[in-house]
């Protein structure tokens, strides 16, 4: 990527902080975020060693552009949990049964085999966070034609906390931690933070394996949320506390809400030189936009950045499969008191983090009525009201998917090299133009990238807007 296009791309200089007005009637354009590709979906289990020597498992969700033909055979994909269908106590529980169906992945599907290899990019999830809770937005990242890996991050993740919560209620070892260890299952910040960067090597090393030339680890970006963007951000620059050093194969990341302010100062942010994207929201209660705007300001003003707050955004709405895991999991428990992960799935979602918003503030209405009425089995569970006028709270899930997508392509499109001509498509998305008439859950915007080589001499900054 050369200098020029990426100081056109970062021609955005909103530090106003102003709430701009939404003129756009095309952002209920739910379907304008899709590429040309069909989109294949996979599962790799890889083995790698822990911080500690320890053998480590390492389950993979893996979106990749298909070929065409092998698509149309294909069968629709459904993103389950690792405890889906597990025995726990056949006389006091059943089986997790809780599965999302895909929008359009479809599984047994050959990768596209023609053009271009595609670039990698990693999705790190949040702290105890599943790869298929960004399954939508995933899907759509493979359709404009990249390679997209989602880690379980062994021992932060949903299922190994769910392990330690039926252990506990059964008072005895009913089931195993994933990697074998003894419990409990959720390892503690540092360790996590030292694993998740192994798990990010590993990944790199080995997903040619599976994908040949048609992948290339030589472009590789990652996108985190919440912990993940500190797993993005520590592969970048760093970590003398976590014992991380930067991966050179990594040419850009993106962020999705931050750490906590602690957390972010263990990251060495002023050593980040490869392109930073940093996506925040005005409602994030778990870990507020200030601290994203102090931590982007130690990346050097050198490294071409940008920083992109979202109006009425929380911690957790980027999680786009929310919704159906609310529907569903509700579905379920309301229906069947021996539904124990179900049940705990609601709580994740409704009161395990409250400072991290919940589905009554990012699902529309219809989520909590189709196909099953679990609208008063909700309000009761969550103790507010779910009405036609009382939910959404704030910005929706599946804008938060759009946006989050458009940015991400526009970003790593030209971040990557993927397609030398789009940085035009970059410059205009995130101008102070198309912003102000588009997209009007953009709260600000700021980049620092040098202007020296792009604009000619005597014009105004915003030159790149055009």
């Amino acid at each position: 990527m050369n200098r020029r296009m990426w100081n056109a791309i970062l021609g955005i200089t909103l530090a106003s902080s102003l709430l701009l007005p939404d003129l756009s009637a095309a952002n209920t354009n739910s379907a304008s975020d899709w590429g040309h590709f069909e989109v294949a979906f996979t599962e790799i289990d890889l083995m790698l060693k822990g911080s500690g020597k320890e053998d480590r498992p390492l389950r993979l969700m893996v979106w990749y552009p298909a070929d065409g033909k092998s698509y149309r055979s294909g069968t629709a994909a459904y993103y389950r949990p690792r405890l889906y269908g597990v025995t726990l106590d056949p006389a006091r529980w059943d089986p997790m049964t809780l599965q999302i169906q895909a929008e359009r992945a479809r599984v047994n599907v050959a990768v596209d085999s023609t053009g271009p290899s595609f670039p990698l990019l990693i999705f790190s999830p949040a702290n105890a966070g599943d790869p298929h809770n960004y399954a939508f937005t995933e899907e759509r990242l493979a359709s404009h034609g990249y390679v997209v890996v989602g880690p379980f991050h062994n021992a932060d993740n949903q299922d190994d906390r769910r392990i330690d919560l039926i252990n506990q209620q059964a008072r005895t070892t009913l089931l195993k931690c994933l990697d074998g260890q003894a419990g409990p299952c959720i390892d503690a910040m540092p360790k996590s933070m030292t694993n998740r960067q192994l798990d990010l090597v590993k990944i790199i090393d080995s997903i040619g394996i599976y994908f040949g030339n048609r992948v290339d680890v030589s472009r590789v970006g990652v996108i985190g949320q919440s912990r993940g963007s500190m797993t993005a951000l520590a592969a970048a620059g760093g970590s003398a506390l976590w014992a991380i050093t930067p991966d050179p194969r990594i040419l850009g990341v993106m962020t999705l809400a931050t750490g906590s302010t602690a957390n972010m100062a263990s990251v060495n942010m002023e050593q980040i030189t490869v392109p930073t994207l940093m996506v925040v929201g005005t409602k994030d209660g778990m870990n507020p936009f200030f601290i994203a705007q102090a931590s982007f300001e130690r990346i050097p003003e050198s490294t071409p950045k940008a920083l992109v707050i979202i109006e009425g955004a929380h911690h957790r709405v980027y999680g786009d499969t929310y919704c159906a895991q609310a529907q569903i999991a509700a579905a379920i428990s309301q229906s069947n008191s021996r539904a124990i992960l179900e049940v705990d799935i609601m709580f994740n979602l409704y009161r395990a983090s409250p400072n991290s918003g919940s589905p009554l503030d990012w699902c529309t209405y219809d989520t909590f009525v189709n196909p099953v009425d679990v609208a008063a089995f909700t309000s009761a569970y969550a103790g507010k009201p779910v009405t036609p006028t009382t939910v959404p709270t704030s910005l929706e899930s599946t804008e938060m998917m759009r946006l989050t997508t458009e940015l991400a392509i526009t970003f790593f499109d030209t971040v990557l090299d993927k397609n030398t001509n789009d940085g035009l498509h970059f410059t205009r998305y995130l101008s102070p133009k198309f912003l102000l008439h588009h997209e009007g859950h953009v709260y600000s915007a700021e980049s620092f990238a040098g202007w020296g080589d792009i604009c000619p001499e005597g014009q105004d900054i915003n030159c790149a807007q055009d």
